[in-house]
C-alpha cells in the first residue's frame, strides 16, 4: 500500500472531529434516549457537523452514524460516525468519552480517528500503517494474563443472555488476570488497549460505530481480534480484542 494511501481521508477525519467538539461539545440539553441510554444536544450537532463534512468532501460516500443514519446499509465506501461515545459518562461529569469516526471499505475500517477532549489526545490509523497518538508510535503491551487488565465495556440492559454471559465470563476472568473494568466508553477502551494501558476488552454489540474506529486502532498496535465463537465478522454477537494471543485465548475460554 503506498503510503499517501488514505492521507487526504486521514487528515480529513483528524481535523473534522476536533473542529466539530470544539463547536458544539459544550452539552446543555439532555434528554432519555431509551430506559438506561441518554443523548445530548452535544451528541447530535456533533454527528450532523461531522455528517455535513463527510458529504461536501467525499459526496459518493455511505454514512453510518449512531443519532441520524443508525441504518444504513454498510457497503463500498462507508464512514461510521460516533458523535460521543460514552454519552452516559459525559452527562455526568465522568471524563471518560470521546469521539469516534472510521472510514470503511466493504465493512472493512481502512481509517479510523478517536478523539479524547479532555485529555487533549488524537489516536488514528491507516490500515497497514500502524496506530498513534498524535506523532507517538502506540504497541500494544505483552503482558502475562495473571498481570492484565480486562475492560468489559458496559453490562447489557436489554438482552438478557449477553448480561448473564457477561457475568459469568467476569467471575471465570476475575482470578485468573489482575483486574477487571468497565469504563462506559468503547473509545477509552480502545485508544488505552493500543497504548498498553490495557491488555484485553470484550463488547456484546454489532454496532460499527461503536467498534470499527477501535478496531483498526487496535489491530494496528499488535491486538488479536476474536469473538468468543472464533473469528470475527460483523455478524459476531460479540468482539473480543487482547494484546495477546494468550489473552485473547483466556477470555474465549471464559465464555
Amino acid at each position: 500500500m503506498s503510503e499517501k494511501a488514505y492521507e487526504r481521508e486521514l487528515a480529513f477525519l483528524g481535523q473534522t472531529v476536533t473542529e466539530a467538539f470544539a463547536a458544539h461539545g459544550k452539552m446543555e440539553k439532555v434528554t432519555d434516549k431509551t430506559a438506561f441510554d441518554l443523548v445530548t444536544d452535544a451528541d447530535v450537532a456533533i454527528e450532523r457537523h461531522v455528517t455535513r463534512r463527510i458529504r461536501e468532501e467525499f459526496p459518493g460516500d455511505g454514512i453510518l452514524g449512531e443519532e441520524d443514519n443508525p441504518k444504513t446499509a454498510v457497503g463500498g465506501r462507508t464512514w461510521t460516525v460516533d458523535p460521543i461515545d460514552g454519552t452516559v459518562n459525559m452527562a455526568h461529569s465522568i471524563r471518560l468519552f470521546g469521539v469516534q469516526c472510521s472510514l470503511t471499505e466493504d465493512f472493512e475500517p481502512v481509517v479510523s480517528v478517536i478523539y479524547l477532549p479532555v485529555f487533549g489526545e488524537l489516536y488514528s490509523a491507516v490500515k497497514g500503517r500502524g496506530a498513534f497518538c498524535g506523532e507517538k508510535r502506540l504497541r500494544a503491551a505483552k503482558r502475562e494474563p495473571e498481570k492484565a487488565i480486562v475492560s468489559f465495556g458496559d453490562l447489557s440492559h436489554t438482552h438478557a443472555d449477553d448480561f448473564t454471559d457477561q457475568m459469568r465470563m467476569m467471575f471465570y476472568l476475575s482470578p485468573k488476570v489482575s483486574k477487571l473494568r468497565m469504563l462506559g466508553c468503547a473509545a477509552v477502551d480502545f485508544a488505552a488497549l493500543a497504548a498498553g494501558k490495557l491488555d484485553g476488552t470484550v463488547f456484546f454489540t454489532k454496532n460499527l460505530w461503536d467498534l470499527a474506529p477501535g478496531m483498526l486502532l487496535a489491530k494496528e498496535a499488535g491486538c488479536e481480534i476474536c469473538s468468543p465463537e472464533g473469528g470475527y465478522t460483523p455478524d459476531s454477537r460479540a468482539i473480543i480484542i487482547a494484546s495477546t494471543h494468550e489473552i485473547a485465548e483466556l477470555i474465549r475460554e471464559s465464555y
